[in-house]
């Protein structure tokens, strides 16, 4: 994740059309991810040859989709009742008291990628991405969800993205 992100930040990513939303080449993906198995780190800001952006996107959503999923099936139903709650007070408590319960590392993998997420949406007028967009595209690589049952949660997230991680 941090390798990715670090390389995104440095190519601006966040100011291409399709950021997450393309698809990288396969093979590419699949080199740079044998490279990982290989060595357990590998510094993208000095591949040679240098990956595509959509390739390293490509990357990091199949490396949350390999592992285990970042929000359970239980958090993801406790969640999705408190998103269509209307008071938005009590949801922003009681989706917080959620992720404080969650385990460490899962609750940093959401964290981070929400905050890079937050980047992405502050360039949507150029990347053409929308909190929308990006909850369809995550759903799936940060829960069990095949089906998109878990948008509205994704989508809580990224519109009060600044409320649950600060």
């Amino acid at each position: 994740m941090y390798r990715c992100f670090t390389f995104l930040d440095k190519e601006e990513a966040v100011k291409q059309v399709g950021t997450f939303r393309l698809s990288g080449l396969k093979a590419e993906i699949n080199r740079i991810q044998e490279i990982f198995n290989l060595k357990g780190d590998f510094d993208l800001l000095h591949a040679v040859p240098k990956p595509n952006i959509h390739s390293v996107t490509t990357l990091f959503k199949r490396w949350l989709r390999e592992n285990e999923k970042v929000l359970s099936n239980e958090e993801c139903e406790q969640l999705l009742k408190l998103a269509l709650l209307k008071n938005d007070s009590i949801k922003t408590k009681e989706f917080n008291s959620i992720l404080m319960t969650m385990p460490p590392e899962n609750y940093q993998i959401l964290k981070c990628t929400m905050k890079y997420l937050d980047n992405v949406l502050d360039y949507k007028e150029l990347n053409k991405n929308s909190e929308e967009s990006l909850a369809m595209l995550f759903s799936a690589s940060l829960t069990e969800d095949k089906m998109g049952k878990n948008i509205p949660v994704l989508r809580e997230f990224l519109k009060n993205r600044k409320k649950y991680f600060c």
